[in-house]
């Protein structure tokens, strides 16, 4: 991760974490710094007082959008919504807020790089299609209507507590164990959460899909640090640039 300070870079790059984040938030309401986090470029903004007029700092150059996933169509669901809140987290957040913030974040990030992306819900409503009888038939349905290569279903699961974060990525189907390794890596790696880990999962909707499909329990919604990090943006800009990763790599771009 970069630092910009007032327009201008800090030499040294850092490993993002949760910890630095809830720094960086603690130094802001201190010093009364203003700050802004790219998550496709990785960058964290911080506006001091003191900083100059816009027309003065150094000019951003804009980069041309990536093609690394050309061609590829990802469907992206957002688990449950509507009526179905999901599990709840210490604060009183549900689940379906975050799986469809982290949702909307992956899919401008994979966008802008080439992806074709389709969202089994895009508001706070349960996903319907033609002839569905369940929820999820209804998400198979609208990702198999869209020729999907993959449908990535998230969750943040909260049914016990954990002691530290911890990412499981579930396959159902061999030919999906690759992309849940990716994934369940990527999240390790950037989350810096060394349980994360990928698994046999008997979901029905990664049971039926068709297609390569995994669902991603991101957190634990139940530990009050982690329904903090689900919450903020700079957590819900990091686990989706860690997902999109996970995606990349498994395609292999």
């Amino acid at each position: 991760m970069r630092i910009m300070i007032d327009g201008h870079k800090v030499s040294t790059n850092i490993r993002t974490s949760k910890e630095l984040l809830l720094m960086i938030k603690d130094l802001s309401r201190t010093f009364q710094w203003k700050t802004r986090y790219n998550p496709s470029e990785e960058i964290v903004h911080i506006m001091t007082p003191n900083m100059p007029e816009l027309t003065t700092l150094p000019i951003p150059v804009t980069e041309p959008i990536s093609q690394r996933l050309d061609g590829k169509i990802i469907c992206l669901d957002a688990g449950h919504g509507g009526t179905d809140n999901g599990s709840r987290g210490p604060s009183g957040t549900y689940e379906k807020e975050h799986t469809l913030a982290i949702a909307l974040c992956l899919r401008d990030i994979l966008e802008e790089n080439g992806a074709s992306v389709v969202m089994t819900r895009s508001s706070d409503m349960l996903p319907t299609a033609a002839d569905s009888i369940t929820d999820d038939t209804a998400r198979i349905s609208i990702a198999t209507e869209a020729g999907a290569d993959v449908l990535l279903s998230l969750h943040a699961d909260g049914f016990y507590p954990r002691q530290s974060s911890r990412s499981t990525v579930y396959f159902y189907r061999d030919e999906a164990e690759s992309l849940a390794h990716c994934l369940a890596a990527s999240l390790g790696d950037e989350l810096l959460s060394s349980a994360s880990s990928h698994r046999f999962g008997s979901f029905p909707l990664i049971r039926y899909a068709p297609m390569l499909s995994v669902w991603v329990d991101i957190a634990s919604l139940s530990a009050p640090e982690e329904e903090l990090f689900l919450s903020s943006r700079d957590g819900r800009a990091k686990i989706a640039t860690a997902l999109y990763q996970g995606i990349t790599q498994f395609f292999r771009v």
